[in-house]
């Protein structure tokens, strides 16, 4: 290896390492000569490369400094889009699930939270970040306004000239297949789906030893009637400008959550490795939502009292909550739990999905498609974390 890539790579690694901190000057040439034992011309043309990469700035009259905001890629300018079934709004980061996947991007992206209003078409509401050194900008957006097509329009994707997507929990193969067409590096997450494991990577929430464990944890408190609960949506508009009126009056079938699909794999092995079987009336899948939650609490609350649940495993903590409050109303008293983002206080125990790394996972995962051309694609899972109130049974 040549010196001058030995000094530049030396100097790659300083900055790596944090050695120096962002905006910190750096030494001047003539001490990293004498430090490296290098001639000073050489130093010069490295800060030079770095420079052009925009890992360093160069100040007339003050000296070299470390960028600020330097670029993902060395020597990239990048723009990105997240693209989301539902509509985003400025309060999006806080209150949603997906918010918080983006959250976890963003970080990654050393990206700063705070984002501007963007429109990429007419009522398609959108939020756009912008690096001050403009190495990077990314959008996200999702259906338009009042939509029920759970699915951004793919005229902006087209338009938007992007060089990589991350796409959240959009369970629409024919608008995916449309997508990956486009030969944009694509990062699908939270949908697991063998389909289109070939032509792009994949980022899910590993369920499997947290609903084993929690399993476990409801049987060692001597409740065996556990019952599970996963998770149907009703089937997305098949066109883009219907009303949810239209939609409303002619949905007729759902889909199950591949996600849920995945958790009861979990229940039924942790139910067998307790030598407890599970029978077809202790699976459910439901659409959360009314009528279909009431009318389900009523259907367990029917049963003798000995198949009536003693606990519930859900999709979700919501929908737990929810149906432990229906069937309170008939005076059954369940113990419920599902996945959430964090131990509430009236919870001992939780299962815990840690949506910020997931976030931070599909950002990796497309910065390193964008770096190197890959000849196959992965499927990550980020486990799911079983989690107690003292902490002693904290288990992932």
């Amino acid at each position: 290896m040549s010196k001058f890539l030995n000094v530049k790579n030396t100097l790659i690694e300083q900055l790596d390492s944090g050695k120096y901190a962002p905006n910190q000057r750096l030494p001047t040439d003539r001490e990293f000569h004498k430090e490296l034992g290098v001639n000073r011309l050489t130093v010069i043309k490295a800060l030079k490369a770095l420079e052009e990469e925009g890992r360093v700035v160069r100040r007339r009259g003050s000296g070299t400094y470390v960028a600020e905001h330097p670029p993902l890629i060395p020597g990239r300018t990048l723009k990105l889009a997240f693209l989301q079934r539902h509509e985003v709004h400025v309060d999006y980061l806080e209150t949603n699930l997906y918010g918080r996947i983006v959250r976890g991007a963003l970080n990654r992206a050393r990206m700063e939270i705070d984002a501007q209003v963007f429109n990429p078409e007419k009522n398609v509401p959108g939020l756009h970040w912008s690096c001050p050194s403009g190495f990077l900008d990314i959008h996200c957006f999702g259906e338009p306004l009042d939509g029920v097509s759970r699915r951004p329009p793919l005229e902006p994707i087209r338009k938007g000239h992007y060089d990589g997507l991350i796409v959240m929990a959009i369970d629409n193969d024919s608008w995916l297949e449309e997508l990956l067409s486009l030969n944009i590096p694509t990062i699908i997450v939270d949908y697991p789906n063998d389909k289109f494991k070939h032509r792009a990577d994949h980022v899910f929430f590993d369920a499997i030893d947290s609903y084993r464990h929690a399993t476990h944890y409801f049987i060692e408190k001597g409740l065996t009637q556990i019952h599970f609960i996963g998770e149907c949506h009703w089937l997305p508009a098949e066109e883009m400008n219907m009303s949810v009126e239209e939609w409303q009056k002619n949905r007729s079938e759902t889909r199950m959550n591949p996600d849920s699909l995945m958790r009861l794999s979990a229940f039924r092995q942790g139910m067998d490795e307790k030598s407890l079987g599970v029978s077809d009336e202790q699976v459910h899948f439901t659409v959360n939502g009314v009528p279909q939650l009431p009318n389900l609490a009523k259907k367990l609350a029917s049963l003798p009292k000995d198949l009536r649940p003693q606990a519930l495993l859900c999709h979700n903590d919501s929908l737990g909550r929810i149906m432990q409050k229906y069937l309170a109303e008939l005076d059954v008293h369940v113990e419920t739990l599902g996945a959430t983002d964090r131990l509430q206080d009236d919870e001992d125990a939780a299962i815990i999905a840690n949506d910020q790394y997931v976030g931070e996972t599909a950002m990796q995962l497309l910065l390193t498609q964008l770096k190197e051309k890959q000849s196959h694609h992965i499927n990550v899972g980020v486990p799911m974390a079983f989690r107690t109130l003292n902490n002693e049974d904290d288990k992932s």
